[in-house]
């Protein structure tokens, strides 16, 4: 389930730094159908990465702040919707 959402957050940065069509995996898990709106839609989305300073969860807290990174560079453009 992890590995669909990463997927999807890679695919979601890489078109915000290329500016190219690429093509994002949503139907991969059901929680990235669901979140498609949310992930690369029209709308504000946050995502809070949690660490750790214990030493036996280093490698999960470096994996954490990798994807915190990548994710970092999303970038969706909002516009009201006013009809």
């Amino acid at each position: 389930m992890f590995e669909s959402i990463r997927q999807v957050i890679n695919k979601l940065s890489e078109k915000s730094v290329s500016k190219t069509d690429v093509h994002i995996p949503y139907r991969n898990s059901n929680l990235t159908k669901i979140l498609s709106s949310s992930l690369g839609g029209n709308s504000l989305t946050s995502i809070i990465c949690t660490a750790t300073s214990t030493l036996s969860q280093f490698e999960m807290t470096l994996s954490t702040l990798r994807f915190g990174g990548v994710a970092r560079n999303i970038q969706n453009i909002v516009e009201a919707n006013i009809k």
